[in-house]
């Protein structure tokens, strides 16, 4: 039995690419002769078969929404219209009416959610630290149990292309305290995005010699890698550690996460040049500058929800002074 969602998500892309590539390799084999009953066939495979697939190996397992079907439903149109021959289509033109009537459902649906969504999270961002944390717990009551992955590539898309309009804005009695000014990363990540931009260039230009197709579509992936990266920094800028009178927030962007109360922080201290090699650490880049001992166990959560337990952890901090400082005042 298929427990962990991931898999399930990868078990329904593999089993799709698989009913995909037999469907299309039928077409084409026929060709133009393909006849309506085939035609037909194909259709009611590609139509019906994906949204099966999907509610079978991932939405029974899950507290979503039915709805979720739709979108799904929508790409199964989508692929018959590019798989089955013209001649064969008559069907997916009625098809697809009903699909645009689902279409404005589905986006009216979406549009009451949205609307619920951002109530609660103006209710909820004065009781949270980051604005993201009160994003989550928004989308999933109104939503449910949204593939993490999903909210975090839209966190990271909205981080590249309008992140950068934003700052940091502590909420009363909470002090922040950035990590990402002395660490150097944002020297690195300079360098990296003018390397990968010269490289795309010279890419697209040697492979749009053979495909231009493939050469645009060199060129945007490797502009969307840069996006997510532009998006990861300004998140990294966005989740400073945060010390409230009950809890020291400690972040690295969305990387990692451990939310610890502020009775079990013992010490913050620097780290040894032994000791840098041998911590768990959510430094952004190198070995860590600093660590943070703990009375007991904390957990620390990375992007993909994986946890590690730990007593102590390396990080690095643009001014530990401050902290220290404010550890020992807050209570």
């Amino acid at each position: 039995m298929i427990t962990n969602t991931r898999y399930r998500y990868g078990w329904f892309i593999g089993a799709s690419l698989l009913v995909l590539g037999v469907e299309w390799l039928v077409a084409l084999t026929r060709g133009a002769s393909v006849s309506s009953a085939l035609a037909l066939g194909i259709t009611l495979d590609l139509v019906l078969g994906l949204p099966a697939l999907y509610y079978w190996l991932v939405l029974r397992h899950s507290q979503r929404s039915r709805h979720a079907l739709v979108p799904v439903a929508l790409l199964a149109l989508l692929s018959a219209r590019i798989i089955v021959p013209s001649s064969g289509q008559g069907l997916l033109t009625l098809l697809e009416w009903v699909a645009i009537g689902l279409e404005l459902l589905l986006l009216g649906t979406l549009l009451v959610r949205i609307r619920r969504i951002w109530r609660t999270y103006q209710q909820l961002r004065p009781t949270y630290a980051y604005a993201s944390d009160a994003l989550s717990t928004s989308v999933r009551t109104h939503v449910g149990a949204a593939p993490r992955w999903l909210l975090q590539e839209l966190l990271l898309l909205w981080g590249g292309l309008w992140g950068w309009t934003r700052g940091f804005q502590p909420q009363p009695q909470h002090v922040a305290f950035s990590y990402h000014r002395r660490s150097g990363y944002t020297a690195l990540l300079g360098l990296f995005i003018f390397l990968v931009l010269v490289e795309t260039g010279l890419v697209h230009l040697l492979v749009q010699h053979w495909s231009p197709t493939a050469a645009w579509i060199l060129s945007g992936l490797s502009l969307y890698t840069l996006l997510w990266l532009w998006g990861d920094y300004q998140l990294i800028r966005l989740h400073p550690l945060v010390l409230t009178p009950t809890t020291l927030h400690l972040r690295s962007g969305l990387r990692w996460r451990a939310d610890v109360p502020r009775s079990a922080v013992q010490s913050l201290r620097r780290a040894s040049g032994r000791e840098r090699n041998q911590l768990f650490s959510i430094a952004l880049v190198g070995p860590p500058q600093h660590i943070v001992e703990f009375t007991q166990p904390i957990t620390v959560t990375n992007l993909f929800g994986r946890q590690r337990q730990v007593t102590q952890l390396g990080l690095t901090i643009d001014d530990p002074a401050a902290l220290i400082d404010a550890l020992s005042s807050v209570g």
